[in-house]
């Protein structure tokens, strides 16, 4: 993606986790523990049951829409059977959470009242959001990943965290945040479905038996691709879980807000690599295997420099983090230099998984993780009891280590040379060493206090630009930004 897109991109991730953030600080106020915590039960359900409601459309849509590229019209046809057949599965699962599924759920759930019906509530919103999810697909098949971002990430967040606001200060309480929340979702998909007006092509006529064999094609892949997402959301969790079983709930606090914060290195990797799948699923088509490593070679370039600059200041300056989330909060050095480790090499590293994805290596890519998840239960089990906070982190970045391993293994197979070279390693050694830099003269110039972190981090940041400008940005880059910096002073 050229550098204007991809820093819209970056800020819609960026706008929608301080949206996120801020929804969730305002309905934990004024809802109080337990309506929070019912929000946060129907969240977890949400964030399994949103991999499992777009089939793996989502994923697969990617490789096969680009076969159809010069074939609009059938496209659209083969998408919009996809869609009803995906519409017609998510039907299926209201009707189960209407008639089975919530009621067992308010069973399990007695102290929260009418936790059936905001069930239903939140599934009725999940089956619009599996067809947002199709059209992100198509979206950034077609480069317009910008319009998609721009109601996905900007308009929707900040929206619905401006209905929250609203809602909560008239007296509203929890089944108004849910509906909030399932009537942003089916917003969104008015939007997109506006913003496709006049320019979706049209389906064009097709036999039913050649359109159902095409549709089965691309099922066939995209529920095994479903499957490596669902995998891929417990691995997300099982850290906090396992560690809430044996730990105190402090502990798990503590842990669980130094990994949020350390999830944040992910953005600018994730923007950047928005529309790489479709490239290699192209390049793969055509045989031209050196345009996959080109690509890849490209995006890791782009990925250690924006996600090391994170990676630096979270490893660095996350044990200063307890003077913004409060005295009760102490984090040991070991617990956000595992933790950004872990997730810097999980951000920069795990679009390899789609060149297994895109290459008919979707099964792989499900045994890889599913090995992955397998693997981080075990050490999990082996590291907390004896190292607390500290053993999960561990567990993570070791597991998180091994699966990328595997996966780059399997695409140097695939495409017969390497992309993934030492000069990758330096921008996030680099970074590192800028900050250690800053936090040693912070320590030097007075006691810890909120102030002097932000000045720390600012003279990071200052530093770290110096380093990427001069040191890994490419001529074109260079000359790129001196233009904006130009422009910028003139206006």
């Amino acid at each position: 993606m050229r550098l204007r897109e991809t820093a819209i991109v970056s800020g819609g991730l960026l706008a929608q986790q301080v949206a996120v953030f801020a929804t969730g600080v305002l309905t934990a106020r004024w809802l109080g523990a337990g309506g929070f915590g019912a929000l946060g039960i129907l969240k977890s359900l949400s964030s399994v049951l949103v991999i499992i409601t777009p089939l793996g459309l989502d994923l697969a849509l990617l490789k096969h829409a680009t076969f159809y590229q010069e074939r609009p019209g059938e496209l659209a046809a083969v998408s919009r059977a996809l869609r009803l057949v995906v519409a017609g599965a998510n039907l299926l699962l209201l009707a189960l959470t209407l008639v089975w599924a919530g009621p067992a759920l308010q069973r399990l759930y007695p102290d929260i009242p009418g936790f059936s019906a905001l069930c239903a509530i939140t599934m009725l919103g999940l089956a619009f959001a599996a067809d947002v999810q199709i059209s992100g697909a198509l979206y950034r098949v077609f480069d317009r990943v910008v319009a998609y971002f721009a109601i996905v990430n900007y308009t929707q967040p900040l929206l619905r965290l401006a209905l929250t606001f609203a809602l909560l200060l008239a007296g509203g309480g929890l089944a108004g945040v849910v509906w909030i929340n399932t009537a942003m979702l089916a917003a969104t998909f008015l939007m997109i479905a506006w913003a496709d007006r006049g320019t979706a092509p049209k389906a064009a006529p097709e036999r039913l038996r050649e359109l159902a064999g095409k549709v089965g094609t691309v099922l066939s892949e995209s529920v095994w691709m479903a499957a490596s997402l669902l995998v891929y959301q417990a691995i997300r969790l099982f850290d906090i879980l396992i560690l809430a079983a044996f730990t105190t709930p402090a502990v798990t606090g503590e842990y669980t807000a130094m990994s949020s914060v350390a999830q944040l290195i992910q953005i600018y990797p994730m923007a950047i690599s928005q529309t790489l799948g479709p490239r290699i699923s192209l390049a793969y088509k055509a045989g031209d295997l050196e345009a996959i490593a080109a690509a890849l070679r490209d995006y890791l370039r782009k990925a250690s420099i924006l996600g090391g600059w994170l990676y630096g200041g979270v490893a660095v300056f996350g044990t200063d983090l307890d003077l913004v989330f409060g005295r009760g909060f102490s984090f040991a050095w070991q617990l956000p230099a595992l933790l950004a480790t872990g997730w810097f090499v999980s951000a920069t590293l795990a679009p390899f998984g789609y060149v297994l994805s895109m290459t008919g290596r979707h099964r792989q890519e499900t045994a890889v993780l599913t090995g992955g998840a397998a693997l981080l239960i075990l050490l999990l089990l082996a590291l907390i009891p004896p190292l607390g906070a500290i053993g999960a982190a561990t567990a993570v970045a070791i597991m998180f280590a091994a699966v990328n391993a595997v996966r780059c293994g399997y695409v140097v197979r695939i495409i017969g040379r390497n992309p993934l070279g030492p000069r990758d390693l330096l921008p996030p050694a680099c970074f590192l060493a800028a900050a250690l830099i800053c936090r040693a003269a912070g320590a030097a110039a007075g006691e810890r206090s909120l102030a002097l972190l932000v000045v720390e981090c600012a003279a990071y940041t200052a530093l770290s630009a110096c380093a990427a400008y001069g040191l890994f940005a490419s001529v074109p880059e260079q000359l790129a930004l001196g233009r904006a910096v130009r422009l910028r002073s003139r206006a």
